[in-house]
C-alpha cells in the first residue's frame, strides 16, 4: 500500500501537540510506502507547492497529522492567532478533501486526527463516538475539522477521524515535557484533579492510524483512552 501523510502545512507552524512523535511510529510501519507532504523536497517527500500545481498523486492511503500547536507558549491567545489555528487544521483538511475530489482514482481512505477535545468539557460524562460535539473554541474547532473530512467520503473513499488526546511516550510528547518538573518534585494534580484526562501511547496511536488505512469496516471517529488528572499524576510520579 502506497500512502500519503501531511506532516507540515504552512511555514512557520508548527505540529499538533506530540503528532510529531507520532510520526515516527507510524513511519517505522514498513509493511506500507510511505510519501510524506512537506513544506520542502526530499526522499520520499512532495511539497506542497508541487501538490497544488500537480494534485495529489494516485495512492491507497492519505493520513493527515497537521495543524498550529494551538498550546504554542510562543504565540499569545487572540483572535489573529484562532484563526491561524482553525485554517491551518480545518483549512488543510478542506484542501485535501478537494484534492482528493479532483482525483480519477481517489484514495479507498482518507484519516484524520481529530481531538477528544471535541466533547464538551465534564467531570462525570462518559462519551461514545456518537455523542455531539461541545460548544467551546476546541470542541467546534475539531468538529468542524472532522466535518471538513468527512466531505471526502464517497462510495470509494472512506473516512475516519482519530479524537487523540495526550501523546505518551518515554521519548516524546506529552511525558518529554512534564518530565523535568516531575523530575524536580514540582509536578502535582491540577486543581481538584477529577477533570478527565484524555491519553494513549504512542504505540498505540500509530497503531489505530495503521489499523484505518488496512481495515475497510473502520470509519467515522475513533476515541482515545481516559483517565482521571489525580490518577494520573500519581501512577506517572510513581513511575519515576
Amino acid at each position: 500500500m502506497h500512502a500519503y501523510c501531511t506532516i507540515s502545512c504552512l511555514p512557520g507552524r508548527l505540529f499538533k501537540v506530540g503528532l510529531m512523535f507520532v510520526i515516527y511510529f507510524v513511519f517505522y510501519d514498513r509493511s506500507h510506502t510511505w510519501t510524506i507532504i512537506s513544506r520542502i523536497t526530499g526522499p520520499n517527500k512532495v511539497s506542497l507547492s508541487e501538490l497544488t500545481e500537480n494534485g495529489l498523486p494516485e495512492c491507497d492511503a492519505v493520513i493527515n497529522l497537521c495543524g498550529e500547536n494551538a498550546f504554542n507558549p510562543m504565540k499569545k491567545w487572540n483572535e489573529e492567532f484562532k484563526y491561524d489555528v482553525i485554517k491551518s487544521i480545518v483549512g488543510t483538511n478542506a484542501n485535501i478533501t478537494k484534492l482528493i475530489s479532483d482525483m480519477n482514482r481517489p484514495p479507498k481512505v482518507f484519516v484524520s486526527a481529530s481531538g477528544a477535545a471535541y466533547y464538551p468539557p465534564s467531570r462525570s460524562a462518559e462519551y461514545t463516538e456518537d455523542d455531539p460535539a461541545g460548544t467551546g473554541f476546541f470542541s467546534r474547532l475539531n468538529a468542524d475539522s472532522e466535518k471538513a473530512a468527512m466531505q471526502a467520503k464517497s462510495d470509494k473513499t472512506r473516512v475516519a477521524v482519530v479524537r487523540i488526546g495526550s501523546v505518551l511516550g518515554k521519548d516524546g510528547g506529552v511525558i518529554k515535557m512534564m518530565k523535568l518538573p516531575f523530575y524536580l518534585g514540582l509536578g502535582g494534580v491540577i486543581g481538584s484533579g477529577e477533570q478527565f484526562f484524555p491519553w494513549i501511547h504512542v504505540d498505540d496511536i500509530a497503531g489505530i492510524f495503521i489499523h484505518a488505512i488496512e481495515n475497510d469496516h473502520v470509519e467515522g471517529a475513533l476515541n482515545a483512552s481516559v483517565t482521571t488528572n489525580r490518577d494520573f499524576t500519581k501512577a506517572f510520579a510513581a513511575a519515576l
